[in-house]
């Protein structure tokens, strides 16, 4: 099976991204939030085994008691203790994939707002940038992961 994308606590998608995902079940894989009691982390290493891997995390997937400022605030979303073993599964418990991580918060969201986010990637770097497009704000900048060579 070969999965493109992997995404964690969707807890509400609208119906043209449902019939997206109906049509391309083949390339997405989702655990959704109401389920999260039930997931089964072991079995994610099938769907990373000798891929490379890039995690990135949606403020609004976070439940709005640790997040209040997302723009589409939901209860159920994942809390850090969710969030943890992802991250040690998908990096096979080896932190040391993971060099160096930076994010610059350099302006709030407010709520209704929606962030557009720039990735690129040079060599073992993953630069990134998200803005605010309805006030023209960066609000996160410089945002540099690096991973190990």
């Amino acid at each position: 099976k070969n999965v493109k994308v992997v995404s964690f606590g969707i807890r509400n998608i609208s119906k043209s991204e449902m019939d997206f995902y109906n049509r391309n079940k083949n390339r997405i894989k989702i655990f959704w939030s109401k389920d999260k009691k039930n997931w089964k982390l072991n079995k994610l290493k099938h769907l990373f085994q000798n891929k490379n891997v890039y995690i990135t995390f949606d403020v609004d997937g976070l439940d709005a008691s640790i997040m209040p400022a997302t723009g589409t605030p939901e209860p159920g979303g994942l809390l850090w203790e969710d969030v943890i073993p992802i991250i040690k599964e998908v990096c096979n418990y080896d932190s040391s994939l993971i060099t160096e991580f930076n994010v610059r918060f350099s302006s709030p969201v407010f709520p209704g707002e929606k962030i557009s986010t720039e990735i690129w990637i040079d060599g073992n770097e993953i630069s990134f940038r998200s803005w605010v497009k309805e006030r023209n704000v960066m609000v996160i900048n410089n945002g540099k992961c690096i991973l190990k060579s």
